[in-house]
């Protein structure tokens, strides 16, 4: 994870647009998971608050609510 703030946020937004597509393209193949390593994509950490809580909400979706899963 990498924090952001605004400037750096814009400027890497292609960086976010790519970890996204790590957990939302069929096509990509991951090639090593174990209960112990997954690989996902999730959105930026910001100081900005609706950033912030995009980020909390992706984080809770991906990580949290699915453990239970693993």
């Amino acid at each position: 994870m990498e924090p952001k703030n605004k400037t750096l946020h814009e400027a890497d937004q292609w960086k976010e647009d790519f970890l996204l597509t790590l957990s939302t393209h069929p096509d990509i193949e991951v090639l090593s998971e174990n209960e112990d390593v997954r690989l996902l994509g999730i959105k930026f950490f910001s100081d900005d608050s609706v950033k912030r809580q995009e980020f909390r909400e992706d984080f809770q979706e991906k990580l949290v609510d699915t453990s239970v899963k693993l």
